[in-house]
């Protein structure tokens, strides 16, 4: 059946089957999916143009549409043809839990101060302002201010969150990643500071569709109208999705891959799986601790190597992966690499040898034991 056709759910009550519907792309799924991805792929241009110092909004959306083309196209191209069906139900639960979350998570805060937010916030607005993420300042030239005052030595910090980046050059960096703060660039290009500070809030409720589309392929309807209503009105949850903060974001991209990968695991549809690698790749652009989830997807595929279970879903997700991680290291380890080690975070040889090596004893113990992954895999 061509993808453009879509198939109507029979109402309540009479509803297919689970394993049929199991097998299909729901049309509720498909919308939160392309949302979460377009607000990714401009999170990830707007990135791209500020770190070549070429930043405009223009520019940054276009790239976002040539890349989503790109996708789609690929997707079209080698991924198949994928099913997609109506279910009202589902829709309506979708709407319901969307209105709710709205509710409690608009308008989100004016608040642009203190040490992360007031960072994230006012490096938004200065990208928008000189199209880069690094930025001059004139009191670091020696010939007109001989010495300057540092909040901490051992960081060499100008202002809370503000590091000195080349003394020389006179050149300031923010310590955190740049990702969360180009796409905040997008929103106060496009909306002024009512478009900055509601971004938050609508990437908090596409993360809570998302948790209760995740919720809903497997558990059920109930399920996911449970779950996307609890978190909706999680105290915590409220807060975070109205702060101008990496949290809210950085949980839309995972929770974005964890559909794409439930969804590649009952319906076989590979550019799922694609996407929720790629996704994964985003969210490590956004936050440091993401690493600790690409060295999971290392460790899972590791087993379904050794497992003989490395199908074309798991090369998919390699690839989508593979064409954010080289982003996600150079952030990491060139243009915040002073942010990434104060976290603690191993350095590239060692993340890299871990990477490698794991990869590398699955494929020998795949080839040199195979009957020993095959009884692994039955045991888990």
């Amino acid at each position: 059946m061509p993808a453009s056709q879509t198939e109507t759910l029979p109402a309540a009550g009479r509803e297919r089957s689970r394993p049929e519907r199991r097998g299909a792309l729901s049309a509720g799924e498909a919308m939160v999916l392309a949302a979460t991805l377009g607000i990714a792929l401009l999170a990830w241009a707007g990135l791209t143009l500020a770190d070549a110092g070429r930043y405009r909004l223009a520019a940054a959306v276009g790239l976002a549409v040539l890349a989503m083309v790109a996708l789609a196209a690929v997707a079209w191209r080698f991924g198949g043809r994928q099913r997609v069906v109506v279910d009202g139900a589902e829709l309506g639960v979708l709407a319901g839990v969307a209105l709710v979350a709205a509710v409690l998570f608009f308008p989100g805060f004016a608040y642009g101060a203190g040490k992360d937010p007031g960072a994230y916030v006012s490096h938004a607005i200065a990208i928008t302002r000189v199209g880069s993420a690094g930025f001059d300042d004139p009191v670091l030239d020696r010939s007109r201010i001989p010495t300057v005052e540092v909040m901490r030595e051992d960081e060499a910090s100008r202002f809370p969150a503000i590091w000195i980046g080349d003394r020389d050059a006179h050149r300031i960096v923010v310590q955190f990643y740049h990702l969360w703060p180009a796409l905040l660039a997008s929103a106060f290009a496009a909306g002024g500071y009512t478009g900055l500070v509601n971004l938050t809030p609508l990437c908090g409720v596409l993360a809570v569709l998302l948790v209760t589309l995740i919720a809903r392929r497997a558990f059920g309807l109930l399920a996911g109208a449970l779950a996307g209503l609890l978190l909706a009105t999680n105290m915590l949850e409220v807060w975070q999705a109205r702060y101008p903060s990496t949290e809210t974001f950085t949980q839309m991209i995972v929770s974005g891959a964890l559909l794409g990968i439930v969804v590649a695991l009952q319906t076989g549809w590979r550019p799922a799986a694609g996407l929720a690698g790629l996704l994964l790749g985003v969210a490590y652009l956004a936050r440091p601790d993401s690493l600790l989830l690409i060295l999971l997807a290392v460790g899972a595929g590791s087993v379904l190597i050794v497992a003989g279970r490395f199908d074309a879903r798991a090369a998919w997700f390699a690839a989508g992966l593979a064409a954010t991680l080289p982003c996600g290291f150079y952030q990491a380890y060139v243009s915040a690499r002073r942010y990434t080690l104060t976290n603690n975070v191993p350095d590239l040889p060692v993340v890299l040898a871990v990477i490698l090596g794991a990869l590398a004893v699955a494929v020998l113990v795949r080839r040199v034991a195979p009957a020993a992954g095959r009884w692994a895999w039955e045991v888990l």
